[in-house]
């Protein structure tokens, strides 16, 4: 009878959804040849464990790697350890790689900086390439990420990662603990989910030359409460600062001239949005339709002639950049949820995410305390 505390992964796995919430320990026998993409969220697991016979992957101190350990597929997301120097010879980081499934319930925590251990990675001189992704937005616990100062094509700056130039903005931690971060002037571009989920972020400063916002690039930064993007940055592209919940000023600079789709979705405490007369496409669900959001624009520009089509409500602007106050960090109509008790109830079921979204876009952000 197979061990509760293992699971002994087999080739169906690969092909079908499956669950095993309780599992300590992953054993990956000689017949596997791919992992399905359900592999990669393992919320408990502390080691893998690879026979010896298998011709595709190996294991090293409980993390998986393939037979040659040059690619890191999965460290294990139960491991609470504070930090973790991936060895050299490791060439690539795939996707998901650094994922931690188990913060699904901090998503919506009140206290930022509740439950932080300030996990580090370290990467060697010869890893070249990083999936994206490979170190999900989901992990609160990843704090910075180091990069050997021998590596060609990656950096590091205050636990940030770049790639070696510093023209792009590779991925800042979800557990980054500054509150305030001044983006280098020599970053172009910010690369996919380069910021999302970080909850400690209340300001990010944007260089003035950045050409470039990837999508879901500041997701689920619930704190953020302001947003200045120059004019360099021609498409704000789709997802981008979704879910930021206490976002409330955001000034676009002439030269954008595309708001794409749910840009600013779940937005809902936006207050004011200044839009230049350059912008000349607004997709449908860019901004969430918050009955306090301002539209503060030119007279006849195509801003103007969105806030008539969708009955928003809209201020004329001159030549001058208004400033736009911030009245605070509360949320006034949050729902509050005891986030223990929700949990223990639900015996740690993740489908509830999906709940707590919908109840979300009814009624606005949900704050869990625990």
């Amino acid at each position: 009878m197979e061990n509760s505390r293992e699971y002994i992964y087999k080739a169906d796995d690969a092909r079908h959804h499956f669950s095993n919430d309780h599992a300590k320990t992953v054993i990956i026998p000689a017949d596997i040849t791919s992992l399905g993409h359900n592999f990669y969220a393992w919320s408990q697991v502390e080691n893998f464990k690879v026979a010896n016979e298998n011709p595709h992957f190996a294991d090293d101190d409980g993390v998986l790697f393939d037979k040659t350990r040059t690619v890191l597929h999965k460290y294990p997301e139960g491991r609470r350890s504070h930090s973790y120097t991936v060895p050299d010879g490791v060439l690539k980081i795939k996707s998901n790689a650094f994922s931690d499934s188990s913060d699904i319930f901090t998503r919506f925590s009140s206290d930022a900086h509740e439950g932080q251990e300030g996990f580090t990675i370290t990467l060697p001189a010869s890893v070249t390439s990083i999936e994206d992704m490979a170190f999900n937005s989901g992990s609160r616990r990843l704090g910075a990420i180091h990069v050997h100062e021998d590596n060609p094509g990656f950096s590091s700056r205050e636990g940030v990662l770049f790639d070696k130039n510093t023209k792009t903005l590779i991925c800042c931690p979800a557990g980054f603990a500054k509150n305030d971060y001044v983006i280098p002037d020599t970053v172009k571009i910010i690369h996919r989910e380069g910021f999302s989920g970080c909850v400690h972020l209340t300001r990010v400063a944007l260089p003035a030359g950045l050409t470039h916002i990837g999508e879901h690039a500041f997701e689920e930064c619930r704190n953020l409460l302001e947003i200045n993007i120059p004019g360099t940055v021609v498409v704000i592209s789709a997802f981008s600062f979704s879910y930021c919940f206490k976002l409330t000023n955001v000034y676009l600079q002439e030269g954008t001239q595309c708001i794409d789709t749910a840009t600013f979705g779940m937005c809902n405490f936006m207050k004011n949005i200044l839009i230049p007369r350059s912008v000349t496409n607004i997709e449908s669900t860019a901004l969430s339709l918050s009955p306090s959001l301002t539209i503060h624009c030119h007279e006849n520009s195509f801003a103007h002639e969105f806030a008539l089509e969708r009955r928003l409500s809209f201020a004329f602007v001159e030549d001058q950049i208004p400033h736009f106050p911030i009245d605070g960090d509360t949320i006034p109509g949050a729902l509050r949820i005891d986030g223990k008790a929700l949990e223990e109830q639900l015996m740690g079921n993740r489908e509830i995410a999906g709940l707590l979204e919908n109840i979300a876009g009814m009624a606005g952000p949900i704050i869990i305390k625990n």
